[in-house]
């Protein structure tokens, strides 16, 4: 078994000596330099910030005044929108759920399935329309996860189907009905429910 020789403290001194005065040596040490007047740079750039707001809040407070309150605002309106950002992504809740739905051994969609006809043998084609509109959605996010989300509203949702304009086109008729049903609290015709549920139909 062969040993390798250690080299002596000349060798490795007059070794280390030739890498300092290496080409690439230099460059690491032109490209620490370069950082650093970077950051002395940036640094001298706050300082004058600094000083520019302390004389602006003697010579002008108004200004000064006006000025903190827009950035506190932009600050305020950031930190709603990383709150309300991580608050829709952990939402536990999911669209198409499958699990069984309040003790009845019933998933939620069975259960919207079940109203859904009872509204239709009650005539109440507005309540139908929008169990036949939320069934669409929940078996539309099943085919394609990831396209709707928690929370968004009809027409948010219409966006699922960008790709199919000429189903999004009437789809967005079918929206503006429910909307104007729902909230006026007016009864859909039965004319206009089943015009609705052959595009809503299509869309599952």
């Amino acid at each position: 078994m062969m040993h390798s020789q250690q080299p002596s403290a000349e060798e490795a001194r007059t070794a280390a000596e030739g890498i300092m005065e290496g080409q690439e040596y230099g460059r690491i040490h032109e490209d620490a330099g370069a950082v650093g007047e970077l950051f002395q740079e940036a640094g001298s750039a706050y300082l004058r910030f600094l000083d520019w707001v302390v004389r602006l809040s003697n010579e002008a407070p108004g200004m000064y005044w006006l000025m903190v309150a827009v950035l506190l605002s932009i600050l305020g309106l950031i930190i709603f929108h990383i709150v309300w950002t991580f608050r829709q992504a952990l939402r536990a809740e999911p669209l198409a759920e499958g699990l069984d739905h309040r003790g009845t051994g019933r998933s939620v969609e069975q259960e919207l399935e079940l109203a859904l006809q009872q509204a239709i043998q009650d005539s109440a084609f507005t309540d139908a329309l929008s169990l036949h509109f939320r069934l669409g959605l929940m078996r539309m996010a099943r085919k394609h996860p990831g396209c709707l989300r928690p929370g968004m509203t009809n027409r948010e949702c219409l966006v699922a189907w960008e790709e199919r304009p000429e189903l999004q086109g009437r789809l967005v008729q079918v929206v503006d009905l429910l909307d104007r049903k729902w909230y006026a609290r007016q009864e859909c015709a039965s004319e206009e429910y089943q015009a609705a549920r052959d595009v809503l139909e299509e869309m599952e």
